[in-house]
């Protein structure tokens, strides 16, 4: 077939995990109803401080009496107000409450970006003898605590100039910490920190506290939902809980392990042939303990660095070294279960000279933005041909912490990114915090030789949009709160799989309606986006650029007779720890092979996950490691609706894996280095996005340690595209394989 001939396929790109995030979906689309569309340029003249321009822009026209309360539009470029009203747990107005403003966190996530908007410390206010407040809100997202005497806390995020709140403040409730080490002793002098939401490493925590000489220590609780709860103490490893405070208990006790935590050091070299080491730079990253870490140790003048000691065992940390004029070395390790007592020692030499992208970013107009930000991320090489497209966009970071600040634009809108490596995809995420509202856009450099300079050209920023409005039963009454999902659909000619890259964000973007089925999304790149009710897909609406659409109705089916149930729950180590991107799924009792799960996640960075399923009948919950670390996890669930809430505790796996060996050579027998060597476990099958990818060393070996007693399938690929790929199934631990790549 000829490109011209080329079949148009639709891809959607959906979020299964954290760490497995991404999968091919060919969905029918929905048509498109009626939508009302606000026009934000021509409310550039009107004044946002007034108290009418915080009115809806329009009505439901619904087939019921039920109106559903409206927040107002966002204004751009407008400094807004937000404004509320705050009620005591008795449900009397509240006088003298305080109100706490601070940067909020965008949709899409770019926490730094945030945390760098001028004018943006936080802004206080107390509610007035109606329990009135209203606080200055610049354009931007924002988070809103408020607390008074007697009550208890109440935080929100992702708020913006124009919203009007009801807040209703519950009995006062604390957290009753209690913290062991791993011998079991009270842990002494610790930092407890309450953060203000997941993932929010080094923002400023509602409270804190130390533990006294039990181990013991207070935090007052703040609703509605979770709260997290940060340990930090010399020794130990960095721990994040998940605590729910919509419980009747008043004290809700938060009783922690925390076990000894270990450092990484080592030294970066010069390689042969180089010269000294100039202005170098160690970042250690780690995923997996509940919450991002990012670290940037200094390096002495010789190159050597160390890390706070803050590193659990069995802790997957990457860690990467650049310096001037030389490409970035990236090192991916695993803390030992029984590590060295001075801790993860890693050396990386730095030999190649870099890589350079440089461009510039416009807005529509061809204007230079001058102030924007350029973030930095990287993922294996993708390869060709359309399966290897699609596996590696499931492997760009999805959790924004990811992606390191690198530059600035100038005057101009230039940037440029030096110390890149040669043998690395990445991709760069620009974005203009000034803007409200704002959609990044990204850019994947081109692979190019090592010492090249990659040209990119004028990138234009577009013109960000958004969505709101409610959702409903189809007999019109709001629904019960849940999820709603959107996602820019993208339409990809055959033809043009090798060389197509998004350049907007492609992860769904989640949000929990409220108590009226409203819901709402900023920051929208233009373009085609379907919704999901729940993961079902329910409609389909046109983001048109500077508009914010609606309000739009969506309605959805009411439940089948067969009640569906919320199963949640979270992982967690042998020591009580958080584990991520563990297979969680729920199995009809005869599925004894497990091949037909009837829901499926992976677990989340702080352990938890969350499943709907049947209600009224015995199902089986079943967890699984699929890096063979631990023992499998089985349970009998008699009615998930009984039991709504799972702790899953895996067991060490008491066996030393054979190791999975490959060696990769050319057609002249000669060991290939750098070939991609891809290992996708069992549970692939129920969703065709896992896979662990390793690349051979100069001798062409490639070595899974430590693998799952199962069958799984390897599959080998150059990444520059000199040879066929090959494909292997059914491959055990103890296997070895010895691989002649073909021309």
């Amino acid at each position: 077939m000829s490109p011209a001939a080329a079949p148009t396929t639709r891809v959607h790109l959906w979020l299964l995990a954290a760490v497995v995030a991404g999968a091919l979906w060919f969905l029918t689309r929905s048509p498109e109803g009626p939508v009302q569309a606000v026009d934000r340029s021509a409310e550039a003249t009107q004044d946002s401080q007034a108290p009418e321009a915080l009115a809806p822009a329009a009505n439901f026209q619904t087939p019921t009496t039920i109106q559903p309360k409206l927040v107002a539009p966002y204004r751009t470029g407008q400094a807004g107000r937000i404004v509320g009203r705050v009620f005591g747990s008795d449900g009397v107005p509240l006088e003298g409450a305080r109100c706490t403003l601070a940067p909020g966190e965008p949709a899409w996530g770019f926490v730094a970006a945030i945390e760098r908007i001028p004018g943006t410390d936080p802004l206080q206010a107390a509610t007035d003898a109606e329990g009135r407040f209203a606080l200055p809100a610049p354009s931007g997202s924002w988070s809103l605590a408020v607390e008074a005497e007697g009550q208890g806390g109440w935080w929100a995020d992702h708020l913006r100039g124009g919203d009007d709140l009801e807040i209703r403040l519950t009995a006062p409730k604390t957290l009753d910490v209690s913290l062991v080490d791993g011998d079991g002793r009270p842990l002494v002098g610790a930092r407890v920190d309450l953060l203000p939401g997941f993932r929010r490493l080094g923002r400023t925590p509602l409270a804190s506290a130390v533990t006294d000489a039990l181990g013991q220590a207070e935090l007052p609780a703040h609703g509605p939902g979770d709260n997290y709860v940060s340990v930090v103490h010399p020794g130990s490893h960095y721990l994040v809980e998940s605590v729910d405070s919509d419980t009747p208990l008043t004290h809700i006790p938060v009783a922690l392990s925390v076990g000894t935590g270990y450092g990484v050091h080592g030294q970066i070299h010069a390689g042969a042939g180089s010269a000294a080491l100039r202005a170098p730079l160690i970042t250690v990253e780690a995923y997996s303990r509940g919450q991002s870490i990012r670290l940037q140790p200094e390096c002495s003048a010789d190159g050597s660095y160390a890390t706070e000691a803050i590193f659990a065992p069995g802790e997957t940390v990457r860690v990467s070294a650049t310096a001037e004029g030389l490409g970035e070395v990236q090192a991916w390790t695993l803390v030992p279960m029984e590590p060295d007592p001075e801790g993860l020692r890693l050396d990386l030499t730095l030999a190649a000279p870099e890589r350079v992208a440089r461009g510039r970013l416009v807005d529509a107009s061809g204007a230079g933005l001058a102030g924007a930000e350029v973030h930095l991320a990287s993922i294996d090489p993708i390869g060709r041909g359309q399966d290897a497209l699609v596996s590696g966009l499931m492997r760009p970071p999805h959790y924004t912490e990811r992606w390191a600040h690198v530059t600035a634009t100038d005057a101009s809108g230039g940037f440029s990114v030096p110390r890149l490596a040669a043998d690395l995809q990445y991709i760069l995420a620009l974005v203009d915090p000034t803007r409200d509202p704002c959609a990044p856009t990204f850019v994947w450099p081109a692979l190019s030789t090592a010492g090249s300079t990659v040209e990119l050209g004028q990138v234009t920023l577009p013109e960000a949009g958004g969505l709101f409005g409610v959702v409903r039963y189809d007999d019109g009454d709001p629904v019960a709160p849940g999820t709603v999902s959107v996602h820019l659909e993208l339409i990809v000619s055959g033809a043009a799989f090798d060389t197509w890259r998004p350049s907007s964000w492609w992860r769904p973007l989640t949000t929990t309606t409220r108590s009226d089925g409203y819901f709402r999304f900023d920051g929208l790149a233009p373009g085609s986006y379907d919704i999901k009710w729940e993961g079902e897909l329910v409609d389909n609406r046109a983001v048109v650029p500077s508009t914010l659409q609606g309000p739009i109705e969506v309605f959805v089916p009411r439940p089948a007779d067969e009640s569906m149930a919320q199963l949640v729950g979270r992982v967690l180590t042998p020591a009580g720890g958080p584990l991520s991107g563990v297979f969680v799924g729920i199995f009809e009792p005869d599925d004894l092979a497990h091949d037909d799960p009837v829901a499926m996640t992976f677990s989340e960075l702080d352990g938890s996950f969350s499943l709907r399923a049947p209600a009224g009948r015995p199902l089986e919950l079943s967890a699984s490691d699929m890096r063979g670390r631990f023992e499998p996890f089985v349970r009998t669930v008699p009615d998930v609706a009984m039991s709504p809430s799972q702790s899953v505790q895996l067991e060490t796996a008491d066996y030393v894996s054979d190791p999975i060996i490959v060696l990769v050579v050319g057609p002249d027998g000669v060991p290939l280095e750098g070939i991609d060597v891809r290992l996708e476990p069992p549970e692939n099958r129920h969703c065709g996005c896992v896979s662990f990818g390793i690349k051979t060393d100069d001798h062409g070996f490639a070595i899974y340690e430590q693998v799952a007693p199962a069958e799984h399938r390897i599959t080998i690929s150059d990444p520059l595209g000199r040879f066929e790929a090959e494909q292997y199934s059914a491959i055990t631990p103890g296997t070895y394989l010895d691989v002649a790549l073909e021309d």
